[in-house]
């Protein structure tokens, strides 16, 4: 048996990529997806649901309370079970690593979670400040292994980004087409007549910015970038963690779907789509002719974001200063 651990609907994609690439049938595959602290369970759900159809053995774990308060249940699940194949993204939760101390491997895989497996200070390379109390809690709740033994024990880390280094050294490319697997002929139901379109995708503003009290300044500069580029159809597609935002001159695109499916869906209809974002994984995930992208940068934003914005020059995006002169 296989076991997939997954915790957001690109894991899922990514999942049935890797199903698909190593031709594994339903009968050999096991699913186990944990929402930690969402609030949008119903896109979560969903791809929880379409992933399920693949696999034989299917779980779901919601975590709304204290992660701690859930280790009964993973262990009653997990103990002692015996598997040839596990493939995680979250190198660095708890959860994966009592699961994995609970169950017998023979290897273990990685796959992409997004952009931060491409950041050096990402929790995915930075060990977090030991705290030994909580140490020896989850090592007496059966806990025995941390970020660097994972990473140790990998055999192969998936990717989809093709040239850049990741959490280890061996790494197999997967074709971004056969994770994010669209219809590029299918239009969507509106007609438009022009040719190209803005998409802007939201961010939590709150955790991007150094001083959460110029919110309101950033949006504001937001909505001035809007207001001159007025004369484009533009869309904004909210981040799944901040939908209270509210813009004026922009089609809100929320329907229950991840930002990459939703941009595929939206660059049919127009020759060119200009993407904007506040740094999104989602415009490193696809490869698109159609899509040109750009990025906002700001002196309003949180310290230690120049990394991420080296990662998008890396990949030739553009970027766009919105602070008001």
């Amino acid at each position: 048996m296989n076991l997939f651990i997954c915790a957001t609907p690109l894991h899922c994609l990514l999942s049935k990529a890797l199903m698909k690439k190593r031709n594994l049938e339903k009968k050999e595959c096991q699913l186990f997806y944990f929402s930690d602290h969402n609030k949008n369970q119903e896109i979560h759900k969903k791809y929880y649901s379409l992933l399920s159809e693949y696999c034989d053995i299917s779980d779901y774990l919601d975590i709304e309370k204290s992660f701690s308060s859930y280790i009964s249940y993973i262990k009653d699940t997990f103990k002692n079970k015996k598997f040839e194949s596990v493939f995680v993204a979250n190198v660095d939760k708890m959860i994966i690593h009592l699961i994995l101390s609970y169950i017998s491997i023979e290897k273990l895989y990685s796959y992409d979670d997004g952009i931060g497996n491409l950041v050096k200070s990402s929790c995915f390379y930075k060990k977090k400040n030991k705290n030994i109390l909580t140490d020896i809690k989850y090592f007496f709740r059966g806990n025995r292994y941390n970020l660097e033994k994972v990473k140790r024990k990998i055999t192969c880390h998936y990717s989809i980004y093709k040239k850049n280094e990741n959490i280890i050294k061996n790494i197999e490319w997967v074709d971004p087409s056969t994770v994010f697997n669209f219809n590029t002929n299918t239009r969507n139901n509106f007609h438009t007549s022009k040719k190209s379109a803005i998409v802007i995708l939201g961010t939590v503003f709150d955790e991007l910015l150094e001083d959460k009290k110029n919110k309101g300044n950033l949006l504001n500069a937001l909505q001035i970038f809007i207001n001159k580029n007025s004369d484009n159809e533009i869309y904004y597609i909210p981040h799944p963690r901040c939908h209270e935002v509210k813009l004026n001159n922009v089609i809100e695109y929320s329907e229950h779907d991840i930002a990459e499916v939703i941009l595929l869906r939206i660059s049919n209809n127009y020759e060119q789509l200009n993407v904007y974002s506040f740094i999104s994984t989602a415009q490193f995930n696809i490869e698109n002719q159609k899509i040109k992208n750009s990025y906002f940068i700001s002196s309003l934003f949180r310290k230690g974001i120049e990394e991420y914005t080296s990662l998008c020059d890396e990949f030739n995006f553009t970027p766009y200063n919105i602070d008001i002169e």
